[in-house]
C-alpha cells in the first residue's frame, strides 16, 4: 500500500515500509489520513507510532 511517509527502519525490521499509516488507511477503506504517522517515545524508552484516518464523513463542526 502506498503511504505518504514510508520508513526504511520499519522496512528493515518489519518487512514493510509502513505499519501505522498503512493500518489506518486500510481500516478507513483508503480514505485520506487525518493525522500522518506521529512517533512517541515513552518515559520507559519504548516507542509507539500512531496515524489516524477517517472511516466516515466527519461531523459538521467537530474541530
Amino acid at each position: 500500500m502506498a503511504v505518504p511517509n514510508p520508513s526504511q527502519t520499519v522496512q528493515r525490521v518489519m518487512g514493510t515500509p509502513s505499519v501505522s499509516e498503512a493500518a489506518a488507511l486500510l481500516a478507513s477503506g483508503g480514505r485520506s489520513l487525518l493525522i500522518p504517522k506521529c512517533p512517541y517515545r515513552g518515559a520507559d524508552g519504548k516507542n509507539a507510532t500512531i496515524a489516524l484516518a477517517s472511516i466516515g464523513d466527519p461531523p459538521g463542526d467537530a474541530c
